[in-house]
């Protein structure tokens, strides 16, 4: 599993990012161990405001995608500019130079360590593991004259959505979308994954179309 940093002592953080194969860090390193557990246990800015301890955002990329597998989980991609040294990655993760994923079955936040082949210096990704779906959204039934009178629903998310199938007949885009009814009493569903791929479903009735009294 990922190691929380946060939780170990000052000799347990150098054993866990430095093996027995490395010299002893300097104290400059040694500095970058104490900025890591302390962004675990968040009472230290962004990484961008730990220079002595990022990496440069050009040196890799975080990606994440939803598997339905087992229930839904979470594969977590790590690309780098350049070869990763394999026995240095964490358990769980798998891969080869300069590819590695490992899947997650939770939201979380973690600091993994990983240590690049040419210089063999460790450093630590961090990644917000969205397991989450979406959360339900708001539906609004509004009336519109054409057509003889029509109900008008619009559904809004909390966060930008990608409509799925079966969707059909849904405008928008992001976070708002909205469909034409002509029948009260009919179910209106909307299938909805996250930019991940989390997935959601959300239902309602449209109510009576009838023009509000003024």
């Amino acid at each position: 599993m990922v190691t929380d940093v946060g939780r170990l002592t000052r000799s347990e953080q150098l054993r866990h990012l430095y093996p027995k194969d490395l010299p002893m860090p300097s104290p400059v390193t040694r500095r970058v161990v104490a900025v890591a557990s302390a962004l675990a246990l968040g009472v230290v800015g962004t990484l961008a405001a730990t220079p002595a301890f990022a990496t440069p955002a050009s040196d890799y990329v975080v990606s994440q995608s939803w598997q339905a597998k087992e229930g839904g989980r979470i594969a977590v991609t790590v690309t780098f500019a350049r070869d990763i040294d394999a026995p240095s990655v964490e358990q769980g993760w798998y891969g080869s130079g300069t590819v590695f994923t490992k899947v997650y079955y939770r939201t979380k936040s973690v600091l993994v360590p990983f240590r690049f082949s040419d210089t063999r210096t460790p450093f630590l990704v961090p990644i917000n593991v969205d397991a989450t779906a979406p959360t339900a959204p708001t539906w609004v039934q509004t009336y519109s004259e054409r057509d003889g009178g029509r109900a008008v629903l619009t559904v809004t998310f909390s966060e930008p959505v990608t409509l799925t199938e079966p969707s059909q007949g849904w405008n928008g885009s992001g976070t708002v979308f909205s469909k034409v009814y002509y029948r009260e009493g009919v179910t209106a569903t909307v299938n909805y994954k996250d930019a991940v791929g989390n997935p959601g479903s959300s239902s309602f009735i449209v109510g009576s179309i009838v023009a509000p009294v003024l």
